[in-house]
């Protein structure tokens, strides 16, 4: 790759880095072309990305940010998996290291923050917000219902139900 090919990717990578809800590194020695595409259609279908990129490169973009730490974690084969959702990226990262036992999850950053690996499984196993939004509502209108439903009975069952 010639200087101005790694300039243009120094750029994509830092792009990624300041866009992105949450980012995955990960190490993928020992997996097949066939499981990589695997994994960058079910990102791709989420919404996010997969970036295989020189360790220098990424360590170069990351420089100057607020997510240098996780430059460490850049030793060896890795690769970047991205989405805009802080959870996405974790969910699918995981899942896929759990299927397949090559693929080692190092950790990452989820909004700016940067997370080692047990942190980015427990993410993981966290709805993403339209499950936490269905709960919040579905809470919300239990109790509305019980409110109707309520004000519709007789006063009697009423003060029992207040005195019990």
């Amino acid at each position: 790759m010639n200087r101005q090919g790694k300039s243009v990717e120094i750029s994509e990578l830092s792009k990624i880095f300041s866009s992105s809800g949450s980012i995955v590194v990960a190490h993928y020695k020992g997996i097949s072309v066939a499981q990589i595409k695997d994994l960058r259609k079910k990102m791709r279908e989420a919404g996010g990305g997969v970036k295989v990129a020189k360790n220098r490169l990424v360590k170069i973009a990351i420089r100057d940010t607020s997510i240098r730490g996780i430059s460490d974690l850049f030793v060896g084969q890795s690769l970047i998996v991205y989405s805009d959702s802080p959870v996405i990226a974790p969910k699918i990262s995981v899942s896929f290291s759990n299927d397949n036992n090559e693929f080692r999850v190092l950790g990452g950053v989820v909004e700016k923050g940067v997370l080692n690996q047990d942190s980015i499984k427990q993410i993981a196993s966290l709805p993403d917000l339209e499950g936490i939004r269905a709960g919040i509502i579905s809470a919300i209108q239990s109790n509305a219902t019980r409110l109707v439903r309520l004000l519709g009975t007789p006063q009697t069952q009423v003060v029992r139900a207040i005195s019990a």
